[in-house]
């Protein structure tokens, strides 16, 4: 369960502003959809509904950047690191159904989080960041997502994959933050020459921000040390920073221990995201959500 405490709606608005390009929302020329199935899922007729869900628009307000690495990406880091996944969780095949994910299933809250901790093995300097944000950027865009918040709890990692020097958690935010620069000039390059070139049905540009995550299983000064991290990003980078995430094991941590920390961000102009209703436990649950449930 995630819950944001406002909805940004000046941010929102790109969303409803792609109802003019109507025509060209249901037909994305990048995700191999066939226009005429496209059309007549939208009618109606008789479709793959898969085809018609991937053809709509869609907001993702919450998206776990180590969570969307490919498995293919995922598998040739450990092998460039020489890094063993553990086999519980990952295999180097499909292991059921036709899942595009190879991971062992069923599996327990402990699992995931025992999953996550591999993959910042993986992920272990900035040039895997990088690249990891620009796939997930790429995959949310082939999915037609026009408004895309991507949220991560910044990490000291290594500058670079043959090197020892160790760089800051600031380097690590503005990894994210250029990558996602990077994408929108790009994406909004790619639409205009679209267009020029006369394309019928062009994708609209995806617009993607950041949520820097605090994690409830870290300290509290962390939690501090991450707001003031957010404040002074979203003075620099202006609109790309919109708000702070909590987030995390929830067997571990209490949200009343990190609240001042978030009002704090809330006081800032920050947004606040917060993981809850994991565990059936009402006292995981902010004072005021608990109220009202």
């Amino acid at each position: 369960m995630y819950v944001h405490t406002k909805i940004r709606h000046d941010e929102i608005l790109h969303f409803v502003s792609t109802i003019k390009y109507s025509k060209q929302i249901i037909v994305n020329e990048e995700m191999t959809i066939d226009t005429k199935e496209s059309i007549n899922a939208r009618n109606g007729d008789a479709a793959d509904p898969h085809v018609f869900i991937k053809s709509l628009p869609k907001v993702e307000l919450h998206a776990h950047l180590n969570g969307c690495i490919r498995d293919t990406t995922l598998f040739e880091l450990a092998e460039e690191r020489g890094v063993s996944l553990n086999e519980h969780h990952f295999a180097t095949e499909p292991t059921d159904y036709n899942n595009s994910m190879y991971n062992v299933r069923p599996r327990s809250l402990q699992d995931c989080f025992d999953m996550f901790a591999e993959i910042p093995k993986c992920v272990d300097d900035l040039v895997a960041l990088a690249r990891i944000t620009s796939e997930a950027l790429q995959d949310f865009a082939k999915e037609n997502v026009v408004y895309l918040e991507l949220r991560s709890t910044p990490k000291q990692l290594l500058v670079a994959t043959s090197g020892s020097e160790i760089a800051e958690k600031r380097d690590y935010c503005i990894t994210i933050l250029k990558s996602i620069k990077d994408f929108e000039q790009r994406d909004e390059a790619r639409y205009n020459q679209e267009l020029e070139k006369g394309v019928q049905f062009p994708r609209v540009p995806m617009m993607c921000r950041f949520l820097v995550a605090i994690d409830r299983s870290q300290s509290v000064e962390n939690a501090w040390e991450h707001v003031q991290l957010a404040e002074n990003l979203k003075r620099e980078f202006k609109d790309s920073v919109v708000g702070v995430d909590f987030c995390g094991n929830p067997t571990k941590g209490h949200f009343n221990n990190f609240q001042a920390a978030f009002q704090k961000a809330r006081a800032s102009g920050l947004r606040i995201t917060l993981h809850c209703g994991k565990l059936f436990a009402r006292y995981n649950l902010p004072a005021r959500i608990r109220s009202n449930s």
